[in-house]
């Protein structure tokens, strides 16, 4: 069981040694990611002009378990879009809070805006 779920944003202050990231890696070992959250950030690494392999390589260094984003959490993610649309979160956002509540585990990102999102169920952390 993974207490935490990773977003992007936390895969790529890893990755950029960005703020938060000793935070996050810290947590590594209790983490799994959704497989949205995954494309988004091989997407960035890609757009920033690292090359394919190079990319998966600092992927799979962060990521411990990736978790499919089957049928039943793209209903839950569409299902949150009432909630978060006026906060403006996307698609790999809602994938990754969704993921978090299906797992009872703690989403982990930098995004802000999360931390406003009045959910009883959900728990966020932010990284900074």
């Amino acid at each position: 069981m993974y207490a935490y779920v990773l977003d992007s944003s936390a895969i790529l202050a890893v990755i950029y040694e960005e703020p938060g990231a000793a935070f996050v890696s810290s947590l590594l070992e209790r983490c799994a990611v959704s497989s949205v959250n995954v494309c988004e950030s091989m997407t960035r690494l890609l757009l920033d002009g690292v090359d394919l392999f190079s990319a998966r390589k600092r992927i799979d260094k962060i990521v411990q378990a990736t978790i499919p984003f089957d049928l039943s959490l793209a209903l839950d993610a569409a299902k949150l879009s009432r909630t978060t649309s006026c906060f403006g979160l996307s698609l790999g956002d809602r994938a990754c809070l969704a993921t978090a509540m299906q797992r009872h585990a703690t989403a982990i990102t930098s995004d802000k805006a999360w931390a406003k999102l009045d959910i009883p169920s959900l728990k966020v952390k932010l990284i900074r």
